[in-house]
């Protein structure tokens, strides 16, 4: 039986096939909160167990997000559902989370606030494709998050509703997600191999690289 890593290699080779032209460049650049650039891929042997232990109801298609179609944190946790086209199999990038500090009379940061941003630098903004595996993830997250809708009195599937909104509705945090994945990695014992969630995009492309996709568009 091929094994799930080998499963993630030919659905993003078959299914998933990066074209320059999907790219969309905007004029604007800025910086935004990032602070895990350092970490590198998760080696394969180490993905196949990550794979098998991710069952989280919303941790899964956000860590799919970043392990299958490329994108940073503040991207992922910034997205709605107006973004994910299912009938294109596309996720279109326009925006991201950053933390901005509120200081008080003596310069001390007294509170960090999550607010909409726009992304990192001027190309990514862009459209990319999604492998099968990455949108039956969201179809199935998109489901549970319909049927949660009644019991919260809030439309949690609404084109304009955060994909990975809190249960109030609001943005969820930089924050309060890292603590909730370190906590499911602690839980499986995976926290020894010091995943961060840029590992999982750097795996991304990782994983492209074995199946020869070509360099100059990765």
């Amino acid at each position: 039986m091929l094994s799930r890593v080998y499963n993630l290699r030919l659905a993003l080779n078959n299914e998933c096939s990066l074209n320059p032209d999907l790219t969309k460049v905007k004029s604007n650049e800025r910086k935004i909160y990032d602070s895990e650039n350092r970490y590198k891929a998760l080696p394969p042997e180490i993905r196949d167990k990550f794979l098998t232990c991710l069952n989280h109801t919303f941790l899964k298609p956000l860590c799919f997000c970043m392990m299958l179609a490329g994108l940073r944190i503040g991207e992922t946790l910034a997205l709605q559902w107006k973004d994910i086209d299912f009938e294109n199999k596309n996720i279109k990038v326009e925006r991201a989370i950053t933390v901005v500090p509120k200081f008080d009379s003596n310069g001390k940061v007294i509170e960090r606030k999550t607010v909409i941003s726009d992304t990192k630098t001027t190309c990514s903004k862009r459209v990319v494709p999604m492998p099968d595996i990455l949108i039956n993830s969201l179809k199935e997250y998109y489901e549970l998050q319909k049927e949660k809708s009644s019991q919260y009195n809030f439309n949690f599937v609404d084109k304009e509703s955060f994909v990975f909104c809190n249960n109030d509705g609001e943005i969820r945090s930089y924050g309060g997600t890292k603590k909730i994945f370190y906590t499911f990695l602690k839980s499986h014992n995976l926290n020894k191999y010091h995943i961060r969630f840029h590992t999982l995009r750097h795996t991304f492309s990782n994983t492209l690289f074995e199946v020869d996709q070509n360099p100059i568009v990765l």
